[in-house]
């Protein structure tokens, strides 16, 4: 199995259901296309890897082999995508605003930018950092060690308004539960105390929803 197939379904209510074709920049193998697909979804999918974008199109309406947004010519479609969604992707990229810019003109006139993207504060980063002064990449997870680029909330949040979007839903997502059988009422003990402030260490990623 491909180390990136995966079916990403708490990401799907993001995508409009109104949503009738989509761009999913990083398909990898077309987990999530596939999903979007079985609700009458037009999927388009960019994946660089040759190995994933084969198995994607056995899943996708078309799919396209290379990187984003160097690809973003051959993606255009008259009147554009309902969305373009980016699953754990721009992190990955050294200029990633450049895709945001390539993203507008993909765009119908009602159409959005759906994003999740690793939140560094949370604490599988953040407590070995200040307990134990460990920073150590990973193969996975949210100090994945092919990621460039490194985001909390806030900075999210300013980065998109300073790209020029307009951010509709930025909500923390696959939130950490207690190991004894899921358990969450920890979390929310303390959520309470700290009047939410302590939330954003425990969402591994942010999920955003924006327009240009």
């Amino acid at each position: 199995m491909h180390p990136y197939d995966f079916a990403r379904p708490e990401m799907e209510p993001f995508v409009p259901a109104t949503a009738r074709t989509v761009l999913d920049v990083g398909c990898s193998t077309g987990k999530f296309g596939e999903a979007l697909t079985s609700r009458g979804v037009e999927v388009t999918g960019i994946e660089p890897d040759t190995e994933a974008a084969g198995v994607a199109a056995q899943r996708l309406a078309r799919v396209i082999i290379g990187d984003f947004p160097a690809t973003a010519q051959d993606a255009a479609r008259p009147g554009g995508y309902d969305a373009v969604v980016y699953n754990d992707v721009l992190e990955h990229m050294a200029e990633p605003a450049l895709a945001l810019d390539a993203t507008r003109a993909l765009l119908s006139t009602d159409g959005v930018l759906v994003a999740s993207i690793p939140n560094v504060r949370h604490v599988t980063a953040l407590g070995p950092l200040l307990v134990r002064d460990q920073w150590r990449y990973t193969d996975t997870g949210v100090l994945d060690r092919t990621h460039l680029r490194y985001y909390t909330r806030t900075s999210l949040h300013d980065f998109f308004t300073e790209a020029g979007w307009r951010i509709e839903r930025l909500e923390g997502i696959n939130r950490c539960r207690r190991p004894e059988a899921g358990d969450t009422s920890g979390l929310r003990a303390l959520s309470r105390m700290t009047g939410g402030r302590s939330d954003s260490f425990f969402f591994l990623q942010y999920a955003v929803v924006a327009r240009p």
